[in-house]
């Protein structure tokens, strides 16, 4: 407003920490307006990498005695000019001002101008409703949207499938970036028209469009779903052809979480080979660890082999993912031999490791349980995970006396359990104890009868009514 030219630099500022330590940063954003002003009259405003963060320069400005900035901006009369031609000296006024009038002459006027969406395809948008989306469009001229707006048709009919219309809108725009790109190249990975991926991933590079780390890890996450053919391997060629040595490939790493299955896994790390990543303890140890939930120790030496091969040293996690593949396999003579390698190679072991260890020990015998569990104390500290292992150990056996020092331990320290775990108390106990086993599944019912998906652990009242029942 027109009070608003005299206001000091200080002030402004003021007002956005303000924002900030309210945690309104959505209204800082909207007084600095980082996003649609890169320069009027030659005040820059920058914007840091996170938005709660703010830095201004400015070209021109001086600063007093104490540090702070004096401004340059045009006068009432000043008609803003482009960035290349700076407003002359004798256009301009020194004050102590922020932002208004930049935003008052800029951000204001455009967002005026700018054209609102219209209802019909914003709500068909939201719901992701593609039949609601397609009629909505037949009524629009597909050129006069804001490219926002054309890419997110593009990912609504690219998520359901239907190619065709995909590629029709894509055609429709009249300009693309890197979010329309990707796409259409996923959805044509998606339909199996991987000559099409390939052509628009071409176009994609020939646009000098940036290939970045989350676009090449969507891509090999669907090839890798998809057996080996020629358009396979282009795309591969083209990827890695164009992904830039040194980019970041944390984000294609992580995306081996998310592949489902063994097999899927495997080809992506083979994909990954073939775009030039590396194998590292990450994609090693999580191959490990798919090949312990598959039950297939001897996959699982075989990658943990490749450690050493490819120049690197067995972590923690390498160690702990090889004890748990045996002991899923029932194999618990050879988790011990693995943690007296893991010992012996120098690696430190860990809660996990001793959790692990204990489940093997809870088929062998209660002592070896009780000196795995004493090892444990002295070396990593009590811990929740780990007496709850132990006392369900302890139930196997039958050993009430060590199963309620275990319990006894948690209470002290302030833990419980989870609904899961008493009834894996009460199934160890089924066999020596029905009595007890009876008596804490009943606990359990009475838990869950207002909430049956409740997972949380149980409340002080109810973890000591189970251990009560545990002492009776």
């Amino acid at each position: 407003d027109d009070g608003n030219e005299g206001k000091t630099v200080e002030a402004e500022a003021h007002k956005v920490k303000l924002f900030v330590k309210a945690l309104s940063v959505h209204k800082a954003l909207r007084l600095m307006n980082l996003f649609t002003i890169s320069r009027v009259s030659g005040c820059v405003w920058r914007q840091h990498a996170r938005p709660s963060r703010f830095a201004h320069a400015f070209d021109g400005g001086q600063r007093d005695s104490v540090g702070r900035c004096s401004a340059t901006i045009p006068s009432r009369t000043y008609q803003p000019q482009s960035s290349t031609s700076p407003p002359s000296a004798s256009t301009r006024q020194t004050a102590r001002v922020g932002p208004s009038a930049a935003l008052r002459d800029g951000a204001f006027r455009r967002r005026e101008q700018a054209t609102p969406e219209p209802e019909p395809l914003t709500k068909a948008l939201d719901l992701k409703d593609v039949v609601a989306t397609k009629d909505a469009l037949r009524t629009l001229d597909i050129s006069k949207l804001s490219l926002v707006t054309n890419c997110h048709v593009l990912k609504v009919l690219g998520g359901s499938g239907d190619l065709a219309a995909t590629e029709a809108h894509f055609a429709a725009m009249p300009k693309h970036d890197k979010f329309s790109f990707s796409t259409i190249v996923k959805a044509s990975i998606r339909a199996d028209r991987l000559d099409r991926a390939a052509d628009y991933f071409e176009r994609m590079v020939a646009s000098n469009i940036n290939v970045d780390q989350d676009l090449v890890a969507g891509m090999l996450g669907l090839l890798s779903r998809r057996p080996h053919s020629d358009d396979v391997q282009r795309l591969l060629d083209l990827i890695r052809r164009s992904f830039p040595e040194g980019e970041g490939i944390k984000r294609i790493t992580a995306q081996l979480t998310y592949i489902d299955g063994l097999q899927n896994k495997e080809r992506y790390f083979v994909l990954m080979e073939s775009i030039g990543v590396a194998p590292s303890h990450v994609t090693i140890n999580m191959l490990i660890d798919a090949c312990s939930k598959a039950r297939d120790p001897l996959r699982a030496e075989r990658y943990f082999a490749l450690l050493r091969s490819s120049g690197l040293e067995p972590n923690v996690y390498s160690y702990n993912s090889m004890i748990e593949a045996y002991c899923r396999a029932n194999q618990f003579d050879r988790s011990f031999m693995m943690a007296d390698r893991m010992k012996s190679d120098g690696v430190e072991p860990d809660e996990a490791t001793f959790v692990h260890l204990v489940k093997a020990a809870s088929r062998v015998s209660a002592m070896r349980v009780t000196e795995l569990l004493k090892e444990s104390v002295a070396r990593v500290g009590p811990s929740a995970p780990l007496l709850a292992v132990a006392a369900n150990a302890y139930a196997r056996f039958g050993d009430l006396t060590s199963m309620h020092g275990s319990l006894h331990a948690m209470q002290s320290h302030g833990w419980s359990l989870r609904p899961s775990a008493v009834l894996s108390l009460a199934a160890a106990l089924e066999r020596k104890h029905p009595a007890e086993a009876l008596a804490l599944r009943r606990a359990v019912e009475a838990r869950r009868s207002d909430r049956p998906d409740d997972k949380r652990p149980l409340g002080p009242t109810k973890f000591a009514a189970v251990v009560r029942i545990i002492d009776d």
